[in-house]
């Protein structure tokens, strides 16, 4: 199973508990998108091989919070993702 990662333009840094995403435009510019918890805990496993549903159970286990609860937001920030272009599939 193919999952999703990072695309080539994105590069990601731990900040402590939270995180940070350097993405490079095609002209070269740099831009910096700091991550709360939950966004370095789902950006960590977009690691090619977990799909949304890994990325979901493994969430709500590691912040205790219900599965119901937390697929929604992270289908809708991993879709944000992809269609900044800074996620793609595996």
């Amino acid at each position: 199973m193919a999952g999703i990662k990072l695309s080539d333009k994105v590069q990601y840094r731990k900040e402590g508990e939270k995180g940070l995403l350097f993405i490079v435009s095609e002209d070269g510019d740099v831009k910096s998108v700091f991550l709360n918890e939950t966004g370095r805990a789902i950006i960590e496993l977009c690691d090619g091989n977990s799909s949304n549903d890994n990325i979901a159970e493994e969430v709500s286990k590691e912040f205790d919070i219900s599965l119901e609860d937390v697929t929604s937001d992270v289908n809708e920030f991993i879709a944000n993702l992809e269609k900044e272009g800074w996620l793609c599939n595996a």
